[in-house]
């Protein structure tokens, strides 16, 4: 059995509005965690105060508006459950 988390969400905004707030690291800063990094299509965040850290690799597509993260390192709350998220 594969447990998941779904969430839909309702934006008044343009898709490439919201691809870019999932993906540039001055967006993420805002609404996830200040000490965000985004490279080359890597993510890495940190929790300092907490010593977690979250890495990501991300792929954006134009064509189907989705953004697809898929995550390669994570300590947070002792799990790798961050798994393959597609937005």
């Amino acid at each position: 059995m594969i447990n998941q988390i779904r969430h839909t969400f309702h934006f008044a905004c343009t898709p490439d509005k919201i691809m870019n707030a999932l993906t540039e690291a001055h967006h993420i800063q805002k609404w996830w965690t200040k000490d965000a990094a985004v490279e080359n299509r890597k993510g890495v965040f940190k929790w300092d105060g907490y010593g977690w850290i979250v890495e990501l690799t991300m792929e954006k597509s134009e064509r189907d508006n989705t953004v697809t993260s898929k995550c390669t390192k994570s300590n947070m709350q002792n799990t790798h459950a961050w798994g393959l998220l597609r937005i």
